[in-house]
C-alpha cells in the first residue's frame, strides 16, 4: 500500500512523495502527496485520505501528543495521532515552510520568511536569521544546522551562526554523522561531503544517474539516497564492478535553473578562495568561451646605399585575427576548439 500512494501516478514527477513514520509509535504513518495527505495506523496495510490538497512538505513531533506539518500556507497541527489537522489563524499562514524538526525540546521552522523557534510547537518567534531557509538536518550528531540560500548555519540555543557561506542550491537533506562536523548535504546538485562543518565539500556522485537527490537517510544497512529514478545505496567504490546502466536507459532531464545555480556556486570549489574573479570562472563552467586575438602589424623597411648617396624606405601593414570556441573539456584534451 506504500508502494502504491508513493509511486501512483497521482503524484507528479515534478514533485516528490513524504513518508513519515511516528518514532514512538511505527505503525503509524503519514503519506504526503500532491492530492493530499493520506494516514495508515496498521504499519501500512490500508490507507485513508485525511487532509485533501495540502502539499506537506515535512512533518515532526516531540514527546508529546502535538504532530505539526509543515506545507507551502504555513503550519499546520494535529493532537490525534494525525487524524483530524488545524489550521491556526495566524501571520505563519503566508509562510512557505519548508522543513519543521524538533531538537533538544526546541521546535524548529525553515521558512521563505526566515529560522523560527518554538518551545511547545505551537507558539513561534523569529531566531537571528532572516534569510530565506531551505532545510534542517536529522541525524546522531550533537550538533544540529540549517541550510539557507546562502549557505549552512549551525543552531546554538535559540539563534544560529554562519559556518559556510558557499551556497548550496535546492538543499533537500542535511543528515549529521557522528562524528561533529561530519555532515551529508543532497539536493539538485546531488550528494556532497564536509568533515570540518561545511568549509570544504566534496562530492559524493559516483553512481547517481542524474543531480537531483530527493532525500538521505542512514541505516543499518548504510547511507541512502532517493532520487527520482530510484534508491541508491552507498557501496565502496570497486573499479572492476560492472557499471548499472539499468536505471539510464532513459535520458534524464534537470531544470536549467538548477544546473546553473550549482555552476555558480559549487560547494568547496569557491574560486574567491583562491584570488579568482567568481563571477567570470563559474560562468565558464556552464558557458562556452570565445576568444578573439586581433593584431595590427606595421613594418617600416629603410635601405640605404652608401656608394650613391641614396636612401629607399617602404612599409607593409597588415591585420591577423584569430578565433576560438571552446566548450568545457574533452576526454583526452585540454579542449575542444572548432
Amino acid at each position: 500500500a506504500i508502494e502504491s500512494l508513493l509511486f501512483d501516478p497521482v503524484a507528479s514527477e515534478n514533485r516528490k512523495a513524504l513518508l513519515w513514520v511516528h518514532p514512538r509509535f511505527p505503525d503509524l504513518l503519514l503519506v504526503g502527496r500532491p492530492d493530499g495527505l493520506w494516514r495508515s495506523g496498521d504499519a501500512g496495510e490500508s490507507f485513508h485520505m485525511v487532509q485533501p490538497d495540502v502539499t506537506m512538505n515535512a512533518i515532526a513531533t516531540g514527546t508529546t501528543a502535538l504532530i505539526v506539518g509543515a506545507t507551502e500556507q504555513g503550519l499546520i497541527y494535529s493532537f490525534d495521532g494525525g487524524r483530524s489537522w488545524i489550521d491556526k489563524v495566524d501571520r505563519y499562514d503566508s509562510f512557505s515552510v519548508r522543513d519543521v524538526k524538533v531538537f533538544d525540546g526546541v521546535w524548529w521552522m525553515a521558512s521563505d520568511h526566515g529560522l523560527h523557534y518554538s518551545t511547545d510547537g505551537e507558539s513561534w518567534a523569529p531566531t537571528n536569521v532572516t534569510e530565506p531557509t531551505l532545510a534542517l538536518s536529522s541525524g546522531g550528531s550533537s550538533r544540529h544546522w540549517v541550510a539557507s540560500d546562502r549557505g549552512l548555519l549551525r543552531l546554538e540555543g535559540q539563534s544560529a551562526y554562519r559556518a559556510s557561506r558557499q551556497a548550496l542550491p535546492t538543499t533537500s537533506t542535511i543528515l549529521e554523522m557522528d562524528r561533529p562536523g561530519h555532515l551529508l548535504v543532497s539536493g539538485a546538485d546531488g550528494v556532497w561531503e564536509s568533515v570540518d562543518g561545511g568549509v570544504i565539500w566534496r562530492p559524493v556522485s559516483t553512481g547517481l544517474y542524474m543531480p537531483l537527490v530527493h532525500d538521505l537517510w542512514m541505516t543499518s544497512e548504510g547511507l541512502f539516497a532517493a532520487t527520482p529514478r530510484g534508491i541508491r545505496r552507498l557501496v565502496e567504490y570497486n573499479p572492476m564492478r560492472e557499471p548499472d546502466t539499468s536505471s539510464n536507459i532513459q535520458q534524464d532531464t534537470v531544470d536549467l535553473t538548477s544546473l546553473i545555480l550549482a555552476a555558480v556556486n559549487r560547494p568547496g570549489m569557491s574560486p574567491a578562495a583562491y584570488g579568482v574573479d567568481q563571477l567570470l570562472t563559474s560562468v565558464r563552467r556552464f558557458a562556452p568561451e570565445l576568444t578573439v586575438d586581433a593584431q595590427y602589424v606595421q613594418r617600416n623597411n629603410l635601405s640605404a646605399d652608401f656608394f650613391n648617396y641614396s636612401n629607399a624606405a617602404d612599409s607593409d601593414r597588415d591585420w591577423r585575427i584569430m578565433a576560438y570556441l571552446s566548450w568545457g573539456a574533452g576526454g583526452d584534451e585540454s579542449s575542444d576548439y572548432d
